[in-house]
C-alpha cells in the first residue's frame, strides 16, 4: 500500500527549501499550547483545527502533522454554521510555500470499515470545510492528504470547499484555489439526503457549483466511497465534484455513487485519467459546459480535456433507474469545439448498461470529443480481486493478462496546455514510463515490459516534471490575493 510519505519543497530553480512543522495528537495535545511550542512533536496541540490561523508560513510552507486517533467534529465554521472536525480560513502563500494537513498513518483501503488512520468524525455538511471568515489571500494553496473520513449519512460533503458569493458570471474564485486531495479514504456518505439538493453533494466537492471557478484543483490517489441514496433513487451524490479549469483527477478508486466524476461545467483543461470508476448509478463520467453558468468563460475556453486510461465498469448495473433511465460510462456535452476538442481514449468499459458513451437527454455525444482505442474486458478478469461493493480486501492490481496491462496511453488532446496527461506514479507509488504505452487503472502491473521501480514521496506527490505543470498552470491563472466570504452556492443542474 502508500508508502511513508518524505515531503520537499521544490523551488523552480530545483533547491529545496524548509518546511515548518506542527504536531497534533489527540491523545497527548494540548491547544493552549504556543505555535512554537507545538512544532516539537513531544508537544503538539489536540485538534486540527487548532492550527488553523496560528501557523506562520515559511518558504517552504507548513506541514501539519497529525497523529492516528479518532478526531470529532469541534468546530462551528465562522460565516457558515458548519459543523466540522477542520475549518481552513488560512491557507499558503504560494505554490511552493502550501499548507498541508497530513495524516502520518496514511489512509488505505485496507482501514475501510475500520476506525484506524486518522478518523475524522462529524455529523452533517462537511469534515473538511473552507469556512466563510478568510485571511487576507483566502485559503489557496492547501493540501489534505491521508486521512480517513467516517461514515457520515447527513454530510452535504466529506471534503468541501465554496467559491465566494456575489462574482460576476464567469469569473474566478479568489479563496478556494490550488486544493490538492491527495490518498484519502472517504467512507459511505450523504445517504439520508440524497434527494435534497440543499444538503447532498459528492464525497469530494471542489469549489462549490456553478458561475465560477478555481484552478489548480488535484483530486489523486483516493479512495471513495458511496455517496448518495443507496438505493440509487435520488439525484444527487457523487463520488468528485470539481468545478474549476486547469484540474487533475488521477489514480482514484471509487465505486457505487450517483455519478463518479463530475465535471459539470467546469470541463476545461481538465485531466481524469488512471481512475477505476465502479457501478456507478448514473455515470461514470459527466463533462458538460452548457454555457449556462460561465465557469469556463462562457464557452471561450471550453475543451482541451483529456479522460485516458480509465476503468468504468458495471454503470447502471442492478440499480433502479427511477429518473434518468441512464447507466453510461461517459457522457460528453457542449464540453468542447472543433478547435479545443476533448481526447477519451484507451479507457476500458464494460457492463455499462446504457454504453459507453451517450449524449444529454437524447442528443448527439460531442462531436469534438474522439473516442478511439476503447478496451472491453470483465473486470474480474481485469483485477486480482473485483466487487461492485469495495471492501477492506478488495486488490484492484491488474491481473496477469489482463488488456490494461500496457494497453494506456500517454497521448493528451491536441493542444492541451499540460504537459503530461499521465500521473508520474501509480497510486502506491510505483512510477510510470514517462511515454509510450501505459496500463490502464490506478496500479501499475510489474510484468508491463517496462522498468519498475519505487520511491519517495509516494504517490501523492507529483514529480517535480509534473509540479513544474501545476505551477506554470497556477500562475497562468493568476490566483487572485484579495478574499472575499465563502458560502456554499448548491444550485440544481439542469
Amino acid at each position: 500500500m502508500i508508502r511513508k510519505l518524505i515531503f520537499a519543497c521544490l523551488l523552480l530553480v530545483g533547491t529545496v527549501c524548509a518546511q515548518t512543522n506542527y504536531y497534533v495528537d489527540i491523545a497527548t495535545g494540548d491547544d493552549t499550547r504556543s505555535a512554537a511550542t507545538a512544532q516539537n512533536p513531544a508537544t503538539p496541540w489536540k485538534t486540527i483545527g487548532n492550527a488553523d490561523g496560528k501557523m506562520t508560513i515559511s518558504a517552504g510552507g507548513v506541514i501539519v502533522h497529525v497523529k492516528a486517533g479518532a478526531y470529532t467534529a469541534g468546530l462551528t465554521c465562522a460565516g457558515t454554521g458548519y459543523n466540522s472536525v477542520v475549518c481552513v480560513n488560512q491557507g499558503g502563500t504560494s505554490a511552493t510555500a502550501r499548507i498541508r494537513y497530513q495524516c502520518d498513518t496514511p489512509a488505505s483501503l485496507a482501514m475501510l470499515g475500520t476506525n484506524q488512520g486518522c478518523l475524522l468524525l462529524a455529523t452533517g455538511s462537511f469534515h473538511v470545510a473552507i469556512s466563510g471568515a478568510g485571511y487576507p489571500g483566502g485559503a489557496n494553496f492547501v493540501d489534505i492528504v491521508g486521512f480517513h473520513f467516517a461514515p457520515d449519512p447527513v454530510a452535504f460533503a466529506l471534503i468541501g470547499t465554496s467559491c465566494a458569493q456575489g462574482l460576476p458570471a464567469g469569473t474566478q474564485c479568489p479563496n478556494v484555489n490550488s486544493w490538492h486531495i491527495y490518498g484519502n479514504l472517504t467512507e459511505p456518505a450523504g445517504s439520508a439526503n440524497a434527494c435534497d439538493i440543499n444538503h447532498a453533494g459528492a464525497a469530494i466537492e471542489m469549489a462549490g457549483r456553478h458561475g465560477n471557478w478555481a484552478t489548480d484543483l488535484q483530486v489523486i490517489g483516493n479512495w471513495i466511497g458511496p455517496d448518495g441514496d443507496p438505493n440509487g433513487s435520488c439525484q444527487y451524490g457523487y463520488a468528485v465534484y470539481a468545478n474549476g479549469q486547469n484540474q487533475t483527477i488521477q489514480n482514484n478508486i471509487m465505486w457505487q455513487s450517483r455519478i463518479g466524476v463530475h465535471v459539470f461545467d467546469g470541463a476545461c483543461n481538465t485531466v481524469v485519467s488512471n481512475n477505476v470508476i465502479i457501478n456507478m448509478v448514473e455515470l461514470g463520467i459527466l463533462a458538460w459546459n452548457h454555457n449556462i453558468y460561465g465557469d469556463c468563460s462562457q464557452g471561450t475556453l471550453k475543451g482541451l480535456n483529456t479522460f485516458n486510461n480509465n476503468v468504468i465498469v458495471n454503470t447502471g448495473v442492478g440499480w433502479p433507474h427511477v429518473q434518468f433511465n441512464e447507466g453510461a460510462g461517459i457522457q460528453a456535452s457542449q464540453e468542447c469545439t472543433s478547435t479545443r476538442p476533448t481526447l477519451i481514449s484507451n479507457n476500458l468499459m464494460f457492463g455499462n448498461v446504457a454504453g459507453n458513451f451517450l449524449g444529454y437527454n437524447g442528443t448527439a455525444f460531442d462531436p469534438c470529443a474522439a473516442t478511439p482505442n476503447t478496451k472491453a474486458e470483465d473486470p474480474t478478469t481485469t483485477f486480482v480481486n473485483f466487487a461492485n461493493s469495495a471492501t477492506a480486501s478488495s486488490d484492484f492490481h491488474l491481473k496477469a493478462g489482463s488488456q490494461a496491462i500496457g494497453g494506456g496511453t500517454s497521448t493528451c488532446v491536441a493542444g492541451a496546455p499540460y504537459p503530461s496527461c499521465v500521473p508520474p506514479t501509480d497510486i502506491a507509488g510505483t512510477v510510470r514510463p514517462a511515454s509510450g504505452p501505459q496500463d490502464i487503472g490506478a496500479y501499475v502491473k510489474s510484468s508491463a515490459g517496462v522498468p519498475i521501480v519505487t520511491f519517495s514521496p509516494s504517490p501523492l506527490l507529483l514529480s517535480f516534471r509534473s509540479r513544474l505543470a501545476r505551477l506554470r498552470l497556477v500562475q497562468a491563472a493568476s490566483i487572485p490575493s484579495s478574499s472575499r466570504p465563502a458560502r456554499q452556492v448548491r444550485e440544481q443542474q439542469p
